[in-house]
């Protein structure tokens, strides 16, 4: 059995070092490993963004959460969206990034294509401070028409970006029509 609350009225410091993980995440720091950072924070019940993100831009690893949104956006639309391929006979995706000058990654789109159905599916999300976030679009393949089927503001959007279950259910909802 899982024991909640176990570090509840203690501080961030108190909680790492009661948990004997106080040298890992410095560890962890020192090598700016933000998965093992919020790893640990997490094995020390601070899982919400709004707990999470304040501890990255105080030891200044905050830049770093978006290369960690960008894997786990990449690894979990490959999961999640694995129906397209397997149920409607999608290709498997076509995987685009856009990056500014200084190289700093700032979206990533994963493309599907059916050319039998005359569609395709791109999947996005955007991690520079000023885009939106995430969005399916479902263009038509001869026409160029594109709709915006689905999208979620950055700001809705957890650390581990587990909300595109939900979104691709919504996408398999409407596939299915």
């Amino acid at each position: 059995m899982i024991m909640r609350n176990k570090y509840k009225g203690m501080t961030v410091n108190e909680r790492l070092y009661v948990s004997n993980l106080m040298d890992k995440f410095d560890g962890a720091v020192k090598k700016k490993d933000v998965v093992t950072v919020i790893s640990i924070l997490e094995e020390v019940e601070l899982t919400s963004e709004e707990s999470i993100v304040p501890i990255l831009e105080s030891l200044k690893l905050y830049g770093k959460i978006y290369e960690y949104k960008r894997k786990n956006f990449i690894k979990n639309t490959r999961k999640y969206f694995k129906f397209l391929e397997t149920e409607f006979e999608f290709n498997e995706p076509n995987c685009l990034f856009s990056k500014q000058e200084n190289g700093a990654i700032v979206s990533d789109s994963m493309e599907y294509e059916n050319i039998l159905l005359n569609r395709k599916i791109i999947i996005s999300n955007h991690y520079h401070p000023v885009d939106y976030g995430f969005q399916i679009n479902i263009v038509d393949i001869k026409s160029g028409a594109d709709e915006m089927l689905c999208y979620v503001l950055k700001e809705k959007q957890d650390i581990k970006q587990e909300y595109l279950k939900e979104q691709a259910e919504v996408l398999r909802n409407y596939c299915k029509k």
